[in-house]
């Protein structure tokens, strides 16, 4: 997990008794940041499922979905599928 650039940052509209900064860019680009780093961490966690799923993909045929993987059997890989209902 990436831990926020500026942890212990809160959005400035969360603050008590806010007063206004010498450079307010500085929260923004605070706030930016953390931002960042939270879309990261879910994509880091989107790739571990789909890692983790037997099936991830995903395949159209026409009005019919499969979800389909690949596996190893005895040393040989051999695809897997069902149809998506």
């Amino acid at each position: 997990m990436v831990t926020p650039y500026y942890p212990n940052q809160a959005p400035w509209t969360d603050k008590e008794d806010w007063v206004s900064p010498a450079e307010p860019g500085d929260l923004v680009e605070a706030d930016h940041i953390n931002q960042l780093y939270a879309e990261v961490n879910a994509m880091g966690q989107d790739v571990g499922t789909h890692k983790a799923d037997e099936m991830p993909h995903i395949y159209k045929d026409g009005t019919k979905t499969y979800r389909w993987g690949l596996k190893v059997v005895n040393g040989v890989v051999t695809m897997v599928y069902e149809e998506v209902i």
